[in-house]
C-alpha cells in the first residue's frame, strides 16, 4: 500500500543566531521540519525568527536544511536540498537529479542570492504589521482616513514597495488601498494615500536585485472621519 504522507513538528535540524542591535533583540533559528511526502521526500524547510522584546514567534519560508553559523568562519554556511535538482559542480559525467542536489550558501555576502557563476537573483522578503485602529472613544469607533505618510527608512538601497492593506470589519478581507502598493526609493519625501477604512495593516516588501532596506517609526497622517 501507499503510505500516507506524514506532517509532523518534529525539529531535525537547527542552527541559532542571536544578535541585538539599538533596540532590536532577535533570536533565528534556522531548521527542517520533518514533513515527508509518501516516497519520503523532504518538502518543508523553513525559518523562524524571536523578538525578546515583543515576545512572539514569527516564521519566515528561508529554506535551509543545514546550517553553521559564523563561529569556524567569518560568516555563516549553509545548505538547501532540493529533490529535483540536478547536480552541476563540479562537473560529473552521467549524474541525474534521481537523488535531488544541494546547493550550498555563503551568508551575509552582499543583497542578492549569487550562484558559482556569478548569476545573480533577487532575494524577496517583506514584513506585515497586524491591523489597528483609532482609539478614540473605543477601538474601531470611528473609521480613520489616512491623508500621508511619510517613509522612515533607516536604510534603503534600491526601491522598496509599500502596501497599506484595507478593511471595515475583522472578518473581512483586507485589499490594498486605491492607489498602493507605493514605490519608495531613497528621495521619496512623503505619500499621498486617500486610504479610509476602520482597520489597516502595512506591507513593506522587496523583490528585485540590488534592493534591500531596514524601516524605521511608521510615520503617517490619520484623523477620525465619522461613524458607521
Amino acid at each position: 500500500m501507499p503510505r500516507v504522507a506524514e506532517f509532523t513538528d518534529e525539529l531535525v535540524n537547527v542552527a541559532v543566531r542571536d544578535f541585538a542591535d539599538e533596540s532590536d533583540h532577535l533570536r533565528i533559528e534556522q531548521f527542517a521540519q520533518k514533513q515527508f511526502d509518501a516516497v519520503d521526500q523532504l518538502l518543508a524547510l523553513n525559518s523562524r525568527m524571536y523578538n525578546y522584546n515583543e515576545q512572539v514567534w514569527t516564521t519566515m519560508s528561508l529554506a535551509r536544511s543545514t546550517y553553521e553559523d559564523a563561529v569556524v568562519y567569518d560568516v555563516p554556511y549553509a545548505t538547501q536540498y532540493v529533490t529535483t535538482a540536478l547536480p552541476t559542480f563540479p562537473t560529473i559525467n552521467g549524474v541525474t537529479n534521481t537523488f535531488g542536489g544541494t546547493d550550498y550558501y555563503e551568508h551575509e555576502v552582499g543583497i542578492n542570492q549569487a550562484d558559482f557563476y556569478g548569476n545573480e537573483t533577487a532575494i524577496s522578503a517583506y514584513i506585515r504589521s497586524g491591523d489597528f485602529d483609532l482609539d478614540v472613544d473605543g477601538d474601531g469607533e470611528y473609521i480613520m482616513r489616512v491623508k500621508r505618510f511619510v517613509p522612515d527608512f533607516k536604510v534603503l538601497e534600491g526601491n522598496a514597495k509599500v502596501t497599506l492593506f484595507l478593511r471595515d470589519y475583522p472578518a473581512d478581507t483586507a485589499v490594498s488601498s486605491q492607489l498602493g502598493p507605493y514605490t519608495i526609493n531613497s528621495s521619496t519625501e512623503k505619500i499621498d494615500t486617500r486610504a479610509r477604512n476602520r482597520l489597516m495593516s502595512i506591507k513593506i516588501e522587496n523583490d528585485a536585485v540590488n534592493e534591500t532596506w531596514r524601516y524605521g517609526l511608521f510615520r503617517v497622517d490619520v484623523y477620525p472621519d465619522g461613524r458607521r
